[in-house]
């Protein structure tokens, strides 16, 4: 309140002085008749209004007919003005409650109501409505009622100068406004102890279900205390009120509402419509500072120049609240976009539906609220090249069980930062520069759910550095970092970081100029790689560090043919990838991996020019040169009486048991990568083999004893040899024993001679075009 604004309080009123007068002598009088009964006054145009205001005793009700009347001063206590049924009557020159504290000699007015009058002022720089400050602190003007009422201000003054030491007054369904041709000051003024001290406070001003219109541009006041309504009281209600009438007159620098009182005004369900950011300029932080716990800001369209603190259990929408941040057909005109950086530390606050600005490559959000939910909202940062920055994030958690979903992220170090447990990360857009979503290593990030993210970064997509508990699932990930010489710490990049417990990882397309999956050392044995399609120019996964065994079995590798089928997409370290999807996961047509037939293996020779023994379970797409592929070095097979080699086995197909014998000379590995045939490829003749007495070179049926594994033949079988190893890598653990002595295991994948005492015929285990399931059932049963 400026110095202007308080002369207000002083003005001379000896247009008043009778009526105070008047006063004295009907106390007196009161004194002596003791008190009348109450009664219903009706006041006609021809009355003067304020004899029958000064003549009327507490509990009576003036019943005002159609008519223009002139100003009043109120001064009794407990009475009702209210209009004739159907009347519009018009209080010209305004409404003034005066007290002692102002220098009159009367005390404050209680239990007054106005009730469907125009009320309003034409002289210049001052009021319509004129509370002034009450009298001593517990005597203050009280208990006060203005509904339905249209209050006008004057050229260069108010509708409602209410003062201070005030108690229980309500606006109600009033319309504040102007007179025909004028600019307001300002519409509302509510003092309270701001402007009069803490021994003229003011408390339960309630502000409900109000109209603001016409022209206010705070011409004397100051504009950041809120042109269209200021108000101090504290313990208040400010709800359900239209601003938008005033939004066209008023500077783009001004505050439309303004509430100082910051520990207890309740906005109500409705929210309080934050309807014009130009005309609001910083209003946000003072409407969010008030705002009651759980209740609604709603912001419109605009550039709002603001670092926000949000204490209280809000819920902020914006212009696009429900419309998910990467739509096209948000345009940057209608945004609601927020300029600064912002601390979100109560629980439960909902931000939906703005934009954010962050211009100095610090963190654009920090969260350290619990259950804090950004959604369907748009974050827009500076580049950066700072790779060992903690700052820079557009969203920093550090609060438990935030939500952060369907936001789109431009630019920043990295997209969201989780260093707390139980964060939720989902279906966002984030074209970040390093890090799409980062997890520090010395944080308390558990129990990450990251979902349905499309992450382009340019050194690391989603980081899980010491997260346990940790899902990853349904994400597409393209890490990049052509542009990226010096990284930092960020010495290998990759899409996807592992070095926690309990961590899935599932449904992902990876794709990645170096590294696909990294896992780490500090890494658990509890991980999970599944029906995943990676894409890496080196390593597929790189897990050289890992102290166990990774699975990474039924993922699909961007060939059908494996991860090594093409150059790079390599895999690194102690991995089970076999077996492998042979088409990309999202168009598989069964719910789970293990229900389909559209997968592969890809059994590895050693390039050691040794002799290894490869057998087939069941028939297999292609002929021999087709599954073999270039060999640098010999594959042979056994027709019952010699060896064969080259073009004399090159065109035969591969049938159920048929085992080869492969020498690798080559200087790298042979990686042969197969799939069964399905039903409509298979012969009868193709799912078995037949046994003539003596010795044959054949593979086993399933895993386990070699006893049981050959039982099934027509023939007796009475010796099982493997003078060869097998291949390197088999799917599902059954390699066999090495060394094969009386009824050892025997592997499926393994060449074996077998001696028959007779003519016969063994069936193959797994049946043609098996499901996974299927066939890790038939070949491991034994086992």
């Amino acid at each position: 309140m400026t110095t202007d604004e308080r002369t207000f309080r002083k003005r001379s009123r000896a247009v008043f002085l009778a009526a105070v007068m008047v006063l004295s002598v009907a106390a007196l009088s009161t004194g002596f008749a003791g008190s009348a009964a109450a009664a219903e006054v009706a006041v006609g145009n021809s009355d003067d209004l304020q004899n029958k205001i000064d003549a009327a005793n507490t509990g009576d009700t003036l019943i005002v007919k159609e008519g223009t009347y002139s100003g009043v001063t109120i001064t009794t206590d407990g009475i009702t003005l209210k209009s004739a049924s159907d009347a519009d009557p018009t209080i010209e020159g305004g409404i003034y409650l005066p007290s002692e504290a102002e220098g009159e000699p009367v005390g404050s007015v209680s239990g007054l109501t106005v009730d469907g009058f125009v009320i309003q002022q034409t002289t210049e720089g001052s009021q319509a409505l004129d509370i002034q400050t009450g009298g001593s602190s517990d005597n203050p003007q009280r208990n006060i009622k203005f509904i339905n009422n249209t209050i006008k201000a004057p050229n260069d003054g108010y509708a409602v100068f209410h003062g201070g030491n005030t108690k229980n007054v309500t606006y109600e369904k009033n319309t504040f406004t102007t007179v025909e041709g004028a600019t307001a000051n300002k519409l509302v003024f509510i003092g309270g102890e701001r402007s009069y001290g803490s021994d003229r406070g003011s408390t339960e001003v309630n502000i409900t279900n109000n109209t603001f219109s016409g022209s206010t541009s705070a011409i004397d006041a100051t504009p950041k205390d809120g042109v269209g309504l200021e108000h101090e009281a504290s313990e208040s209600k400010i709800k359900n009120n239209d601003f938008s009438g005033i939004l066209d007159s008023v500077n783009k620098s001004d505050n439309v509402v303004t509430i100082f009182k910051n520990d207890s005004v309740e906005l109500g369900e409705n929210g309080l419509s934050v309807t014009s950011s130009e005309a609001l300029s910083n209003q946000i932080q003072p409407v969010i500072t008030f705002v009651g716990s759980g209740q609604t800001v709603n912001i419109n369209s605009g550039d709002y120049q603001e670092s926000l603190t949000i204490n209280t259990e809000v819920i902020i929408r914006g212009p696009y609240a429900g419309v998910s941040g990467d739509r096209t057909d948000r345009s940057d005109e209608s945004e609601a976009t927020i300029v600064g950086n912002h601390d979100i530390n109560a629980n439960s606050v909902i931000v939906n539906g703005v934009e954010f600005e962050e211009l100095n490559k610090e963190n654009a959000v920090k969260i350290t609220g619990e259950s804090v939910t950004i959604n369907n909202s748009v974050f827009d940062g500076p580049s950066t090249s700072d790779f060992n920055s903690r700052d820079g994030y557009a969203v920093w958690v550090e609060g438990r069980n935030a939500k952060i979903s369907e936001n789109e992220f431009t630019g920043f170090n990295g997209g969201v930062q989780l260093t707390s447990d139980s964060a939720t990360v989902e279906s966002n857009v984030i074209n970040s520069d390093v890090t799409g979503i980062g997890q520090s290593s010395g944080s308390d990030a558990i129990a990450s759910y990251i979902a349905n993210n499309t992450i382009d970064t340019g050194v690391q997509g989603i980081s899980g550095w010491n997260t346990d508990d940790m899902v990853i699932t349904n994400n597409t990930i393209t890490v990049n970092d052509s542009e990226y010489t010096e990284r930092g710490n960020f010495q290998q990049e990759r899409s996807i970081d592992i070095s926690g417990d309990n961590v899935s990882v599932t449904n992902n397309t990876i794709e990645s100029t170096e590294t696909g999956i990294l896992v780490e050392s500090s890494a658990t044995a509890d991980v999970t790689i599944r029906r995943n399609n990676v894409s890496a120019d080196e390593f597929a996964v790189n897990a050289s560090e890992y102290e166990h065994t990774l699975d990474a079995t039924l993922n699909y590798w961007n060939h059908s043919e494996g991860p090594n089928a093409a150059a790079g997409n390599g895999i690194e370290g102690d991995v089970t990838y076999d077996p492998f999807l042979t088409t990309q996961p999202d168009q598989l047509s069964v719910d789970t991996p293990s229900e389909t037939t559209e997968f592969g293996h890809d059994l590895t020779v050693p390039a050691d020019g040794n002799a290894y023994a490869v057998a087939f379970p069941a028939p297999v797409n292609g002929t021999v040169s087709e599954v073999f592929g270039d060999v640098d070095g010999v594959v042979y097979a056994h027709d019952g009486n010699e060896w064969q080699t080259g073009s004399q086995i090159a065109d035969q197909d591969v049938n159920a048991l048929d085992a080869f014998v492969v020498i690798n000379e080559g200087e790298e590995d042979l990686h042969i990568s197969f799939e069964y045939q399905s039903d409509d490829g298979v012969a009868p003749s193709m799912t078995s083999a037949d046994l003539e007495a003596g010795w044959n070179y054949i593979g086993a049926p399933q895993s386990g004893g070699s006893d049981e594994a050959f039982s099934a033949s027509t023939a007796s079988v009475e010796r099982v040899v493997n003078p060869m190893s097998g291949p390197d890598s088999v799917p599902y653990d059954v390699a066999g024993d090495e060394t094969l002595v009386g009824s050892s295991n025997v592997g499926p994948f393994r060449g074996y001679w077998v001696f028959a005492t007779d003519d016969g015929e063994i069936g193959a285990t797994v049946v043609v075009d098996p499901t996974q399931d299927q066939e890790q059932s038939a070949l491991s049963q034994s086992s």
